[in-house]
């Protein structure tokens, strides 16, 4: 471990660094088939008004691992990492942990740690530092090759998008955001990520290559107009597997089941565009949620587990 350095940042990283971290998380996830870093930390890497420390290990001047902590909540520094593949369990890991523990106790917050997919020998080591289980979770995944759950059959070439349900119609740019920040606040207020997005974070993913908002479906109060519910469809370029990004329902609409047709609407959608199969994240405890999704066919085929260190 001689030849390694760790560097710590505050703030924005340069785009070099930027695009390091973002092929040392492509090639992880090749490697293990789940990505070590979720999406955020990746917006947040060259984001100034994101407040995060960043954390680097270099060896012969190349980036072989990297942490961030989120320092956006007052009382909980929650860190995401990435070691190379032909570099893990040996050691960097712990150096990143401990790095971590020292940023959160300077700023007088508990210490969590997010471990995407992880292998019972990673929950052991945490488990035995210190770490209890705070969060799960689960990636859900569905074929979109037969209609047998509500979905239809994939189109390899699609010719037109599906007819909508009346009252559901696609987001319109430069009208919708306002409004469907207050509903997703509405639906996600027990959500401690989804609830608090903010215009920036929605600005900052319709800039990706992957925003459509053709797929981004509103259901609308047929009197007021007012957004009552939402599937924000994520599709990636080349992809074959179309992600159910966000789906929610306000409270006050909730028991009509529009969250069941706006899922019959997303899978329809999402089959038309030649998608072969459809994912979404779900927390473990959402019982509500998972049962509707496991009577469209969806199961678990991944964990992404919070961990939080004890305090003396």
């Amino acid at each position: 471990m001689e030849s390694t350095r760790l560097l710590t940042a505050v703030g924005p990283v340069s785009s070099e660094t930027a695009l390091a971290v973002k092929d040392l998380v492509a090639l992880s996830t090749a490697r293990r088939g789940v990505a070590p870093i979720s999406e955020q930390p990746l917006l947040s890497l060259t984001d100034p008004r994101r407040h995060a420390a960043h954390i680097l290990v270099v060896k012969e001047n190349a980036l072989v691992a990297y942490a961030q902590c989120d320092l956006t909540t007052p009382d909980e520094v929650a860190m995401e990492l990435v070691v190379h593949p032909d570099l893990a369990l040996q050691g960097i890991e712990r150096r990143l942990l401990e790095a971590g523990a020292y940023v959160a106790e300077q700023n007088d917050a508990t210490f969590s740690i997010w471990s995407h997919g992880p292998t019972q020998d990673t929950v052991s080591i945490l488990l035995n530092n210190g770490f209890t289980i705070d969060r799960t979770l689960l990636r859900l995944e569905r074929s979109l090759l037969s209609d047998d759950s509500g979905g239809r059959h994939a189109s390899n070439s699609p010719t037109s998008e599906p007819q909508l349900p009346a009252g559901i119609r696609a987001f319109v740019e430069n009208q919708d955001e306002r409004a469907w920040l207050e509903a997703n606040a509405l639906a996600f207020a027990w959500h401690p990520e989804q609830g608090k997005m903010t215009l920036a974070d929605l600005r900052d993913r319709m800039k990706e290559p992957w925003f459509d908002p053709s797929i981004f479906l509103l259901a609308a109060d047929p009197g007021t107009q007012a957004i009552q519910g939402f599937s924000w469809l994520k599709l990636e370029p080349d992809s074959r597997t179309g992600e159910i990004y966000a789906l929610g329902v306000v409270p006050e609409a909730q028991g009509k089941k529009l969250g069941t047709t706006l899922l019959e609407a997303s899978l329809e959608r999402l089959g038309e565009r030649g998608c072969t199969s459809a994912d979404l994240y779900v927390e473990s405890d959402n019982h509500g949620a998972i049962a509707l999704y496991q009577k469209f066919g969806f199961a678990e085929v991944e964990r992404h587990v919070k961990f939080r260190q004890t305090r003396d």
